[in-house]
């Protein structure tokens, strides 16, 4: 998913990642300040793309966070192709926190490119098993739950953060569905709203175990 190129930065990093679902980095080195502002703006313009096909309703956008994830995900795609870079380096660069307290908003921003997590952690455990950036993906995985189902090895996340939105709690549940994900249904409101969604159509959840769900929650065939 994630390769070298020419002519890249931040910015451009970010059009292409949106756009077509791919990452194309340069070496590793600091963003400059007119790549910085100039990726706010893809993001906020890609942002608009998205929330169109998304679950009703939509939180607003917040921009903070999804800069800071954007930047995130770019060192994170840059350590994951330029693997000589020192592991304290790597650890140093990705180390600094949401700038955002957790809310539905800051969850949704986040997920407009964390949502690429699983790929490029799958990526990287593929190239190298043992690779430290994998420590540092599968925090940010055990953090950030709306973006990273399907992602193995996180043992429980906490949904908190979102999952009383409704519009955030359907597009996680179908993204469980989408990679069957047994590990993601233990919540309650998950339960119910994967329960909901299925509905007759069972086949929607074939590879998921529905029978303990249904005798929880008293729904019967």
């Amino acid at each position: 998913m994630v390769h070298t190129g020419n002519g890249m930065d931040y910015s451009r990093f970010l059009e292409i990642l949106l756009s077509e679902g791919r990452g194309v980095v340069p070496t590793v080195g600091p963003i400059e300040e007119p790549s910085r502002q100039q990726g706010a703006e893809v993001l906020a313009k890609y942002e608009l793309v998205w929330r169109r096909n998304l679950p009703r309703p939509v939180p607003q956008f917040q921009a903070d966070a999804a800069n800071w994830a954007g930047e995130n995900l770019f060192r994170a795609c840059q350590f994951s192709v330029f693997r000589d870079a020192d592991e304290s380096i790597m650890r140093t660069a990705l180390q600094t926190p949401c700038p955002v307290a957790s809310s539905p908003e800051v969850h949704y921003s986040v997920d407009l490119t964390y949502r690429f997590l699983p790929d490029i952690a799958k990526s990287v455990r593929t190239a190298a098993a043992k690779d430290p950036l994998l420590d540092v993906l599968t925090g940010w995985g055990q953090a950030w739950p709306l973006s990273s189902v399907g992602m193995p090895d996180l043992g429980e996340v906490n949904v908190d953060g979102f999952v009383n939105h409704p519009g955030l709690l359907q597009l996680y549940v179908d993204r469980i569905l989408a990679v069957k994900d047994q590990t993601r249904i233990s919540h309650p409101l998950v339960k119910q709203q994967l329960l909901t969604s299925v509905g007759v159509h069972r086949n929607l959840a074939a590879g998921l175990n529905l029978g303990e769900l249904q005798q929880e929650s008293g729904v019967s065939e």
